[in-house]
């Protein structure tokens, strides 16, 4: 596959080769788990129980049938303890269940009988509850609904991890290279996909891409490899989508035609996807990449959702107190202030990190350039930010801050340590 460079991005230190070597652990449910209701984007789910109701692992506590909604399920048996308002991380308030567990782990059976079509497919998902691990957190089912819809040709297994410590993908296709391409199978069906690329940075050993390749052979899917520079954001799927189809995407423009049709799913997914059809498991895990300079023991871990932030990094131990601990990645991640906060169904990674250079308050260019020259989509991050200062809309708008990916190349990059995201980011918020 004849791949076009992207422009623009960093070359940054990814430090994962501990947690990549290490096999994923599993980390067993806490005395007590916290389910905040809403899980992603959309409506909240309606609540199923309430304070005393006995629950069993894997059993629906909140219905997302309704509208863009994602159901929940219980990851323990036990006793809901209460229903309170919970401080979500990423902003806003949300009901939460808190359920003490009886550490006897009884299943919740549901009767489902095995399903091929792609409505089948959809139904299973949803009922299952899965979140998509990127597509900012909605429904999987509803991504799987517009694809199927839009006729898509070509299912992409993205796996270029390129930001620091994350690795999860890898560790997911390294161990669970069988359970990973019955989901992609699944997938495919269900959007009536006839090609699947596996899309992965050249950091990744090649047994691994390599398993996915067999794998995939043996049930008759032929699976195109393909090698991405491990520059971030490479990983974004907007670059993943020019640097794949740059020269199909000419021709078909100068022919008057449409882009492809793709349809871009993690290894996350699959693994969901193949658990929640084939084995009738609705999504009450996570794994996830616990990592940082101030971990012990960097890892790829199974973990309960609802399992507080706290009980994670003890499991895997800290060398020092972390100044700061973000959820998702080190580039885009949300920084949480307490620790009590659970894992949720969006949340793929776990950093414990040193301080961070502070920022200036106030906006210093010294025109240096350096934003411009990583600026993935060639904008002028620069002149952006000074007339985000003040709130010059007419003229950010000629300068196509829409465009704008909030990567966080030109805030990295910038000597002068300038918040060029965070003036972008707010503005944005001012402009709606």
């Amino acid at each position: 596959m004849m791949l076009k460079r992207p422009r623009g991005g960093l070359w940054l230190e990814l430090n994962k080769t501990t947690a990549a070597e290490r096999p994923i652990a599993e980390l067993k449910a806490p005395a007590r788990v916290y389910l905040p209701l809403k899980q992603c984007k959309g409506e909240t789910p309606s609540l199923l129980v309430g304070r005393g109701s006995r629950v069993l692992k894997g059993q629906p506590i909140a219905d997302g049938s309704h509208g863009l909604s994602c159901s929940l399920h219980s990851p323990v048996s036990g006793t809901v303890e209460s229903i309170v308002e919970y401080n979500h991380p990423v902003g806003g308030k949300s009901m939460m269940a808190v359920i003490s567990n009886d550490r006897c782990d009884m299943p919740y059976k549901a009767v489902q009988s095995r399903t091929d079509s792609a409505e089948g497919i959809i139904a299973r998902v949803k009922s299952a509850g899965i979140v998509s691990s990127n597509d900012f957190s909605k429904p999987y089912w509803e991504k799987l609904r517009r694809f199927r819809e839009r006729k898509v040709n070509t299912v992409i297994i993205n796996a270029v991890e390129v930001e620091p410590y994350i690795c999860s993908s890898q560790k997911i296709m390294d161990e669970l290279p069988d359970v990973t391409v019955a989901g992609l199978e699944l997938i495919m069906k269900c959007v009536g996909a006839k090609k699947a690329v596996l899309a992965v940075s050249d950091d990744i050993p090649e047994e691994v891409s390599r398993g996915m390749a067999e794998a995939a052979h043996l049930i008759d899917i032929e699976l195109t490899i393909a090698h991405i520079p491990p520059k971030y954001p490479n990983g974004d799927e907007q670059f993943l989508m020019r640097a794949l189809f740059a020269h199909e995407i000419e021709a078909q423009m100068k022919k008057g035609g449409k882009r492809p049709e793709v349809c871009f799913v993690y290894p996350q997914d699959c693994v969901n996807v193949q658990r929640a059809v084939n084995d009738g498991v609705p999504q009450i895990t996570r794994i996830i990449t616990v990592a940082g300079d101030a971990v012990t023991n960097p890892q790829n871990i199974e973990v309960p959702i609802g399992t507080k932030i706290s009980d994670i990094l003890n499991y895997c131990g800290l060398s020092f107190d972390p100044d700061r601990v973000v959820l998702g990645s080190p580039m885009r991640g949300v920084a949480i202030q307490s620790l009590d906060v659970p894992i949720t169904k969006s949340v793929g990674a776990v950093l414990a990190l040193k301080a961070a250079q502070r920022r200036n308050t106030k906006s210093i260019c010294i025109n240096c350039g350096k934003c411009v020259s990583v600026c993935p989509q060639g904008l002028l991050p620069n002149y952006i930010a000074m007339r985000a200062v003040k709130a010059d809309f007419e003229a950010l708008k000629g300068l196509n801050i829409d465009e704008c990916i909030e990567c966080g190349s030109c805030a990295y990059i910038c000597p002068g340590r300038m918040p060029i995201v965070e003036l972008i980011k707010n503005i944005k918020k001012a402009a709606i």
